[in-house]
């Protein structure tokens, strides 16, 4: 007997997906008073549902609570002898489709953490999935590359798709995104170029929720590197 099926509709030969509704993530904590004031903008201004504290993500899989007990004390000695990164804030950009709005980031050495951290975590995930993206690969909203990324790590933007990036927020009105944009770039444009240190981690197991802000943390702890 084989937990392998052949799954044609989905993704060809692959895994019968569990569905799960929590994940294990970790992410770099940004405190910088313009970049919470733009999000605040964003916010408070155009209704963005991104407002949970400023962030760089280096990990999101799919977790179930039974896996997570195992892999936790392997994550947090992980997370305990990290050293500080230096990023680089590269451009303010904006996905209009989604009318979404982000700071873009050097990655070289966010992608060295994130391959490590895909390799302690991968250990202990077997086929587990957000609902939301079974249900999406159901509806073929996915590229065969991101189709390869949810069957190895659970998430598509990840590996070879990992995307660093720090959050801004969104306008899902009916806003000007080049109104808006300038007005975001007023706050920010002297940031372009800056350096930034990460020193702060965020590491939870945490519901998942169409919104950032209404998820639930079931564990968190936050390590501060040095």
């Amino acid at each position: 007997m084989t937990d392998m099926v052949e799954e044609t509709t989905l993704l060809g030969p692959t895994k019968n997906f569990i569905p799960v509704n929590t994940c294990v993530a970790a992410d770099f904590r940004v405190d910088v008073a313009e970049i919470n004031q733009a999000k605040n903008l964003l916010a408070e201004k155009y209704a963005s549902k991104f407002n949970i504290p400023s962030h760089i993500t280096i990990l999101l899989m799919p977790y179930t609570q039974t896996l997570f007990e195992r892999v936790k004390p392997e994550l947090e000695r992980f997370f305990s002898s990290l050293s500080p990164i230096i990023i680089t804030i590269k451009s303010l950009d904006c996905e209009t489709d989604r009318k979404f709005f982000s700071l873009k980031v050097d990655e070289a050495g966010l992608l060295k953490v994130h391959r490590e951290l895909l390799s302690i975590a991968g250990k202990y995930r077997s086929n587990e999935l957000r609902e939301k993206d079974i249900k999406r690969l159901e509806e073929g909203r996915y590229e065969q590359i991101e189709k390869d990324n949810l069957v190895k790590h659970g998430f598509v933007f990840t590996d070879n798709l990992f995307n660093s990036h720090l959050t801004l927020g969104s306008c899902p009105g009916e806003a000007d995104l080049e109104k808006v944009k300038g007005e975001l770039s007023e706050i920010l444009n002297h940031l372009i170029g800056t350096k930034i240190i990460l020193n702060h981690v965020n590491f939870v197991f945490h519901t998942d929720s169409p919104n950032q802000s209404d998820m639930v943390e079931l564990y968190k702890k936050e390590f501060l590197l040095s």
